[in-house]
C-alpha cells in the first residue's frame, strides 16, 4: 500500500500552526494610549513604551534670586524644543516654566511636564543661598562671641539693639546672681563698688537672623533668651527658637512675593508659574 507523504506532511504543518497560534497572539504587540502615554500589551500585561532619548539642557546652578530672574527673562522663556521629541504647544514649542520654591534657601526652575512624552520635566536653573547666618539657636555662646554674632549675623532691629545694650552692662564680674522662674529671668548688675541692682531681662525677643536670600526681607522669629554663668564666672548667652519653625513659611512667602513682582510680565503672559 502506497503512503501519501504529502498528506502526512500537510497534517503535521497544520498541527504545528495551530500550536503556534496562541503564542503568536499572546506576543502580539498592541499599542494604546492611557492618559496620553503609550503602552503595549505583552502577554496581556500593559507595559509603558520607553520614550526616546532626549538631549536635555544641563542644570545651571546660581547663588541669588536676581541671577535666576535674569536668566528666566533673557533665556528661559525663549527656549524651544525639537518637534520630533516634544509635543509642541500652541505658541510653537516654547515651554512654560515652573519656578518652585523648594525651601527657604533653594529655588528651582523647570519646564512643565506636559511637553515631555514620559511626564518628566527638565530642570533648567537652581538657585541656592549659601550666605546665611552660622548662628545656632539653643547653643550657649560666651559673652564676646555672642555680641559679635548679634552685630554681624542679625538684621538691625529694636530687640537686637536691646540685647546689645543689656549685654554691654553684663560682664563676668557684674553677673553675681541669677533668678529664673521659667517665664522670665533677672540678673544682678553691679553699680559701682557696693551697689548691686536686679535687672529684669525680656524673656522673649524678636530677631531677624540672615537665613534666606539677601534680596528678600529676612523673616522675624521669636527667641527665648537665657543667661548663665560658667564655672569660671564667665557669662554664657543662648537664644532658643520659640516660634516652632514658622519663620520658614514666612521666608518662602517672601521669596514668592519677590519673584511674582520681578517676573510679573512673564507671569501675565502665561510663560511662568511661581509656586511655593
Amino acid at each position: 500500500m502506497e503512503i501519501n507523504h504529502s498528506i502526512f506532511s500537510d497534517a503535521i504543518d497544520r498541527i504545528a500552526a495551530l500550536a503556534r497560534k496562541p503564542l503568536e497572539e499572546d506576543q502580539k504587540i498592541e499599542t494604546s494610549n492611557f492618559f496620553g502615554r503609550p503602552y503595549y500589551k505583552r502577554n496581556g500585561t500593559p507595559v509603558p513604551v520607553q520614550p526616546p532619548e532626549i538631549n536635555l539642557p544641563g542644570v545651571r546652578f546660581l547663588g541669588s534670586l536676581d541671577a535666576l530672574v535674569a536668566l528666566i527673562q533673557q533665556e528661559g522663556v525663549e527656549l524651544t524644543f525639537p518637534s520630533d521629541h516634544w509635543e509642541l504647544s500652541e505658541d510653537g514649542g516654547h515651554a512654560k516654566l515652573f519656578v518652585v520654591i523648594k525651601d527657604e534657601r533653594t529655588v528651582i526652575c523647570s519646564t512643565t511636564s506636559a511637553v515631555m512624552p514620559d511626564y518628566a520635566s527638565a530642570i533648567l536653573y537652581q538657585s541656592h543661598c549659601d550666605i546665611v547666618s552660622s548662628f545656632s539657636p539653643g547653643r550657649e555662646y560666651d559673652h564676646e562671641t555672642f555680641m559679635i554674632a548679634l552685630r554681624s549675623q542679625f538684621r538691625p532691629s529694636e530687640d537686637r539693639d536691646y540685647l546689645l545694650e543689656m549685654l554691654a552692662s553684663v560682664s563676668s564680674q557684674a553677673t553675681v546672681k541669677s533668678e529664673d522662674n521659667g517665664l522670665g529671668q533677672q540678673v544682678s548688675v553691679n553699680k559701682g563698688i557696693c551697689n548691686v541692682q536686679m535687672q529684669p531681662i525680656k524673656s522673649i525677643v524678636r530677631l531677624r537672623p540672615y537665613r534666606t536670600f539677601q534680596e528678600v526681607e529676612q523673616p522675624e522669629s521669636e527667641f527665648l533668651v537665657r543667661l548663665s554663668v560658667d564655672s569660671e564666672g564667665g557669662v554664657r548667652v543662648a537664644l532658643h527658637e520659640a516660634d516652632g519653625g514658622m519663620w520658614r513659611l514666612d521666608a518662602r512667602r517672601n521669596i514668592a512675593l519677590y519673584l511674582a513682582q520681578a517676573l510679573e510680565n512673564e507671569i501675565d503672559a502665561g510663560q511662568v508659574v511661581v509656586t511655593a
